[in-house]
């Protein structure tokens, strides 16, 4: 019988090794691998796995937080009170899941005295009890004559960069910074941002529009300072725009060290969103309330979201009601709780939310 279960998409099954092979060198039995036996369905045997680990480790991601199969091995973790949950990107907690504490690993590559590895450790032990099997007796170093270079021994440690492309974009930005002395640099950069803009996830396909945007931007406003220069501002206008353009790499670099996609990838000025107008007291700005729209969730347009208990569904309707009267458009009903919508994967992207 396995000690810990552990939750992943199959995007991030490296990740998963690391993991897991992590929880063997500290004794823990653990159950990662999707080989099922001959004669067995997937939902049977995943299914009798979770009843007899002691834990649950889900694996949050880009992925994971798309994956109906994980979603599914979470809330069974939750229901059963085995749910330790693991960020290892910079994912949100997914709708229905940001009530429990979530160790942070993105920064995670197989420290033993990493901070958030510890936390999770220390959440195992109080689900699993002692470790079943004895912890990995750790070698002792022994002086070797060295004759050239040679890998480490172990499991293999991915770099920050290496899954998802972020490294192009951190020599882009390089690039860029670079074209202040030798203007050749951003134009390497613009077509390198072309060529990796669909070759990752989300978050970082934000930075490749973010310096296409630059680029482009920087250039029109560039030409412009230049027709000034006869008028005699020109000049002042050219430093303006070589500070905007420090600022928006600056920008630009702290969001990808921290694996965050740009909050405003068009923007004509900074990287961050301007602050939304209001009405009224009330946010106007259009969101969504179940994902993207148009995405296969079963994306739904509203102003604002109103939560709510079944048993006060007539008090809920009598909030939408007032509100639809003086013009915005409430996301209230529970069609989508009875599943004809489809599951609701985030709730956070409406402007306003009503309890």
């Amino acid at each position: 019988m396995a000690d810990v279960f552990i939750s992943y998409a199959r995007e991030d099954k490296a990740r998963a090794d690391q993991v897991a092979h992590a929880l063997q060198s500290a004794g823990y039995d653990v159950f990662w691998d999707s080989v099922i036996p001959p004669g067995q369905t997937w939902s049977d045997f995943i299914e009798a796995k979770l009843g007899v680990c002691k834990a649950v480790i889900v694996l949050w991601s880009e992925a994971s937080t798309k994956s109906q199969w994980v979603r599914e091995e979470a809330r069974m973790g939750r229901e059963k009170g085995k749910l330790i949950p693991a960020r290892i990107d910079a994912a949100a907690t997914p709708f229905g899941f940001g009530e429990v504490q979530t160790a942070d690993l993105s920064t995670w590559r197989g420290e033993t005295e990493h901070r958030e590895w510890q936390r999770l450790l220390e959440a195992v032990r109080g689900a699993t009890g002692a470790p079943s099997q004895p912890a990995a007796a750790q070698p002792q170093p022994q002086a070797q004559p060295q004759t050239g270079w040679a890998p480490a021994s172990g499991p293999a440690i991915p770099p920050p960069f290496a899954a998802d492309n972020a490294g192009t974009a951190q020599v882009i930005y390089i690039l860029y910074l670079a074209s202040i002395v030798a203007g050749i640099t951003a134009i390497i950069g613009l077509v390198m941002a072309y060529i990796y803009k669909d070759k990752g996830p989300d978050w970082l396909e934000s930075h490749h529009v973010f310096l296409i945007h630059t680029f482009w931007i920087g250039l029109l406003y560039s030409v412009v300072s230049m027709l000034f220069l006869f008028v005699g501002i020109g000049f002042l206008m050219l430093v303006g725009v070589l500070v905007w353009w420090i600022v928006r790499c600056v920008q630009g670099l702290n969001y990808l060290s921290q694996r965050q996609p740009i909050p405003a990838p068009r923007s004509w000025l900074l990287a961050n969103k301007p602050p939304r107008l209001k009405r009224r007291g009330l946010l106007k700005e259009r969101g969504t309330c179940a994902g993207r729209p148009g995405a296969a969730s079963g994306g739904i347009m509203a102003d604002i979201f109103v939560s709510y208990a079944r048993e006060d569904k007539a008090r809920a309707e009598q909030v939408a009601r007032g509100l639809e009267a003086m013009g915005l458009d409430v996301f209230w009903d529970s069609e989508i709780r009875r599943g004809r919508l489809g599951p609701i994967t985030s709730k956070t992207n409406c402007p306003s939310a009503k309890r």
